[in-house]
Parts: C-alpha cells; structure tokens; sequence
C-alpha cells in the first residue's frame, strides 16, 4: 500500500512547494524539533559541517546558507546561534537528505513535466499585464536570492521528500473522541494566580562598570566582534566558446564514424498499438468485444468506465519494451488484430495491434547531423583539456594572469573584497556570477595567498576557471573603545538580572515559610501584586511568558511559584484552579483537538523514521566546528 503510495505521488506531483518561509526545506514541522543522535560528531575533517553517508556538507557552503537564512531575519549569526536557529537548520539540511536517499532507494522521482508543472503554478499568481511569466520567475528568484538551478533542485527535493512523507502519514491514525476531551480538558483548564512583580529596571544600585570590569569580558567574547578576512579575486574563465571556431569535424570522418557504429543506427522491428489498462476484469471484457465489433478503443473505454481516464492512445513499441504477456501476442499477430483482455502486474490490458514497422538501419543523411554534435562535443571536450594543460604550464612558468588571459582568449572577472562565503564586507552578495561553482571558487581563493593562483579548475558547466588573490586582508576585530558602550550596557543589565533574582528567592523563601504576605513583600519592596487568569493552551498576560505560565500549571493550589517574566521575575500563589466539563465543548473544537493530535503523531512518525535512516546512512556533525564558527563564550556576570 505505501509503495503503491510512494509511485503514485511521484507521477501526480502531489503537495504544493512552500519556499517562502526561513527554512526552505524544513522537514514540516520537525525543524522545530531535536532529532536524537544527529548530533554525534566523528571525524569528517575541518573543512566540513556534516557528512551523511559519502554526502558532506562544506563550512564554506553551510556558512553561506546560515548568512542567507538569518539574513533575511534582519539577525547576526550569534543571535541566531544562541537560539537554536542554527541547528535546526542544520538538522532540516540533514532531515532533507536523509529523505531524499530514502526516496531514491524507494524508486521515487519526480520528473521534469511535473518540476514545470508545478513551477508555473508558483509563478502564476504573479503574473499580470505588465509582468511575464519570465519575469515572475525572476523576481521570485531574487526574492530567495537563488539562481534558476538551485531553484529547480530545491523544488524538486521538496516535492520528492513530501511525497515520501505522505506516505508515511498513511501509517498514523485519528485519536478519539474520548481522547480529543481528555486533551481539551488538559489544555482549557485555568489558573488563577496572585503574583509579585519585580522588575529588573527596578533595580538602580548598580554603578557603571569600569574599563578594567569590561575588558575581560571583551577578550572572552571577542569572536562577537571579529572583521572577518576578505580577499579581492580575480577569475579566468576559458570557456567552449573561446575554441570551437577552431574544433572542425569533416563530412569524411562523420561517414568513417557512422560505418564504424553501424550497429547503433539499427532500428529493431516495432509494432504499433493502441492500448487501454483497466482495473476491472468484466470491464476489460466489455471494451474487447466493443474493439472487435470496430467500435473505436476510445469509445468503448468511455462507454465502459464513464471516461477515457484509462485509454492510453497509440504507441510504437520494440519487444523488448512490452510486458511478456502483451509481446508475445502482438509480435506474432497481424494488423488489425484485437489482443486481450491480457493481465499484467498494471492491470488488464485490451490492445489493437495497429501496424507493423519492419526493422531497418538508419541511413547516413538520417543521423549525419546527430553524429557531427556528439563528435564535435567530443572534439570540444578534447581541445579543452589541452587548452587547460597549457594554462597549468603558463601558471607553472609563473605567466601573468593577464598574458594568460590574452594569448588563451579568457574571461577575466574582477572582485571586490568578499568573505569566505562569497558575501561583501557590508553583507551583501558578491559572488552571484559564480553561483554554482561558488564553493570551490571561494575554497581555493581562501587557501592562497595574496598574489598567488591556483591550478585550473574544472567548472560544472564544462568551464576551467584559474583564481587569482588580488588582495587579502586579514581578519580583525572591532577595537574595545568602539564595543564597550554595548558591552557596558549588557553587563549591567546582567547585573540587575542578578540582584532581581537575589531578592526573588528572599521573597520565595519568606512567603513559604510565612514570615510574609505578597501584600507586605509588595510594600517593602516598592513593587506591584496583579491578580493573573491564565489558561493552559493559550497566550499569558504580559509580563509572564510560556515559561512563567508552564510553571504556574505546575503545583498543587495555595502553593508559591517563582518563575521568570519578561523584564524580571514573578514570585504568586495559585489561588484558584478550574477544569472544564468537556461536555460543554463545541464539537469544532474537539474536531480540532483530533487534527492537531493527528499532525503530532505524523511528525512523530517522521522523526521515528528519521531516526531509522540516520542509523542506516549513518551521520555525523563537527560539532567543534560550529562553535568555532557560531557560539559566543559565556559571560558570567562580575560580583
């Protein structure tokens, strides 16, 4: 049934792509989500983030993502590190490939007419009178800050893994009624609470800090300060245009390559049908004396089924490209002849054999221009890589890059400064021109020095490319005298964290013991006491958060509570604890309940799988690396 699943997705396109978001290829909702044993480090060398199976992930590359997604946040990277926003983009890149090997294993593919397909839906709504669909296209593109190839894989790995996960949702069930009241109880009960509110601001006896208090904590976090390394660059590019002038390929050889190969241009005797597969037997039977009575195949499949979903149409076929059961009968038929019902593992097949093509041997002028392309390619490819060699030799006998350039008829593309990951100083992108190469550009670009070249490199699109460091600055950081305001002003604040949370334990301790009321507390320390309704599922007032309100939920009524707010602290009583009658809850909501529980289970099941496939493809993460790159020392406030 799964498999079933599995392949009819793969040829219907079933779910739409969603690029829009910060994660674009987050496996639903699971990139908010831990997955266990990801994070298990091994040794796949410095210059990598991750490696799943042969699959490696570089620095430079995940670096480069990392900056795009946060980017767009309007984030730092150390902001987004101590959130947790870098790892679960790591996780969701390691959840994509993990899905996308299992779908190969699988047989699943989605296939050019679909990957169209389903681009022009995404383009569509952006169409109008003054904006192509090429347009359209472009400005999405932009809008993700991806060329057309990137875009078209990335949809075409997310249709893949949607359809993967399809299927596994068919495993997971609906919870029940009696569950979905259980949950609305749980989650509708309420909590009334009487609370302290102490404010961090409230706190005004902590003294500027001085120059000697900041720098430690300046030299301890330095990295959150760093002027990353940039190089100016310059490329060569020798592309097939710069010598397929001279690549000639004569009509004397075409000829000597066509009697050579002659073997290829035999085309096998074929057989022309017309075809319908139906599920049903008595149906199949039904069409068949339709078709022998000369009614046409189309119709009676229409009469039959009510469509003509099941009519396959005419098509030419070698033996070898039919089911057993369908070749035999038609390779030793005659025109005319209605075959079937016949049974194969697609169903039953009713077949009019249409035509006989008779075996032959395409003729020379048939196949003469097909043979000049695949041998002036060959040619091409051939001059290349002599071309290549003798720029290795010019690099080699120490040859400016502009001589080179001249006398081998290359491309020249001069760079600005630009960091490792291809982004300008002021953290825009600089290296678009070499998109799909930007990874191996950029790498060798950072193991030169200044003035240096490195070897020729093979581009993906059959290029060769030399790099050539122009420029190279090192990486520097922002001096202490320029950083200490914002240094100064987190260290105090931290401080007042401190002493707020000091007498928030007094407090606590002095309410359980009842040496004091909260009306008292409130007085003495000049501080606010709300009376707060809170419900489970829903939002708290302000200034609690999720954390404060989980925490109030936790004990038993008349108990004191301390738990952060935003800003501060808040020592409360629960005073009144209410559970509601799950007979009185609209059956929407319950309706609701089950969805939400069935979503739970689903991505629960993902996750069980992943954990599967990250056993059987094996992953491992350089933990040591992200740090190196993203985490930012802990600061301990000074006593």
């Amino acid at each position: 049934m799964v498999m079933k699943v599995l392949r009819e997705g793969a040829k219907k396109g079933l779910s739409k792509f969603i690029l829009f978001g910060f994660m674009t290829i987050a496996v639903g909702g699971l990139v908010f989500m831990d997955i266990g044993g990801f994070f298990t480090g091994g040794n796949i060398g410095s210059q990598n983030v991750v490696a799943v199976g042969r699959d490696k992930l570089s620095v430079v590359e995940f670096d480069r993502m990392v900056r795009r997604a946060v980017g767009r946040q309007g984030m730092d990277v150390n902001t987004a590190w101590q959130l947790g926003l870098i790892n679960q983009l790591l996780q969701a890149e390691v959840s994509n490939n993990l899905l996308l090997r299992a779908a190969a294993d699988n047989g699943i593919h989605v296939g050019d007419e679909t990957i169209t397909a389903q681009i022009s839906d995404i383009v569509t709504p952006f169409v109008d009178e003054k904006t192509t669909r090429k347009q359209a296209l472009q400005r999405i593109l932009m809008s993700q800050g991806m060329g057309e190839s990137e875009f078209i894989s990335a949809l075409r790995q997310e249709m893949t893994n949607n359809i993967l996960r399809n299927a596994l949702f068919l495993s997971s069930g609906t919870p029940s009624i009696a569950e979905a009241r259980d949950i609305y109880e749980f989650n509708k009960e309420s909590r009334t609470v009487k609370a302290l509110i102490l404010e961090n601001s409230a706190i005004t006896e902590v003294k500027e800090p001085t120059d000697e208090v900041l720098l430690p904590f300046y030299q301890s976090g330095q990295e959150k300060y760093a002027i990353p390394e940039t190089r100016a660059i310059t490329v060569a590019v020798l592309t097939e245009d710069a010598i397929k002038d001279a690549v000639k390929v004569t009509d004397d050889e075409i000829k000597a390559q066509y009697e050579a190969q002659i073997d290829a241009y035999k085309v096998p005797e074929k057989r022309s049908l017309e075809q319908t597969i139906l599920t049903d037997r008595a149906q199949a039977d039904s069409v068949a004396l339709r078709a022998q009575n000369k009614e046409s195949l189309k119709d009676a499949v229409k009469a039959e089924t009510g469509n003509t979903d099941a009519y396959l149409g005419v098509a030419e076929f070698e033996q070898k490209g039919l089911a057993k059961e369908i070749a035999e009968q038609a390779f030793s038929g005659a025109k005319g002849d209605v075959i079937g019902p016949v049974q194969s593992a697609l169903g039953w097949h009713v077949v009019i054999m249409k035509d006989i093509i008779e075996p032959r041997t395409r003729p020379l002028e048939e196949v003469k221009e097909d043979i000049r392309k695949t041998m002036t390619q060959a040619a091409l490819a051939d001059s290349m890589f002599e071309a290549s060699g003798q720029i290795d030799d010019g690099i080699a006998a120490g040859t400016p890059l502009e001589e080179l350039a001249k006398d081998m008829d290359l491309k020249i593309e001069k760079f600005e400064p630009l960091r490792a990951d291809g982004s300008t100083p002021d953290a825009k992108e600089g290296f678009k021109k070499f998109e799909t190469d930007r990874e191996q550009l950029l790498g060798a670009a950072f193991e030169l020095q200044e003035g240096d070249m490195s070897s020729v490199l093979n581009l993906k699109d059959g290029s060769f490319a030399v790099v050539r460091v122009d420029t190279l600055t090192e990486k520097t950081y922002k001096p202490f005298d320029e950083v200490k305001g914002e240094l100064g002003r987190v260290w105090m604040q931290d401080q007042r964290e401190v002493l707020n949370k000091q007498r928030a334990d007094k407090a606590l301790a002095q309410l359980q013991s009842g040496e004091a009321t909260l009306d008292k507390l409130a007085g003495e320390m000049k501080a606010s006491v709300r009376t707060l309704s809170l419900v489970r599922a829903d939002d708290p007032p302000a200034p609690l958060n999720r954390a404060s309100q989980i925490l109030f939920f936790e004990p038993a009524q008349d108990h004191f509570v301390l738990t952060p707010t935003d800003g501060g602290f808040a020592v409360g009583q629960v005073t009144k604890i209410t559970v509601p009658d799950a007979d009185k809850a609209k059956k929407e909501d319950l309706e609701t309940i089950q969805q939400a529980q069935t979503r739970s289970m689903q991505d629960e099941i993902v996750l069980m799988y992943l954990e599967t496939m990250r056993k059987k493809y094996g992953v491992k993460i350089n933990r040591s690396v992200l740090e190196q790159l993203y985490a930012k020392p802990a600061e301990e406030p000074a006593s």
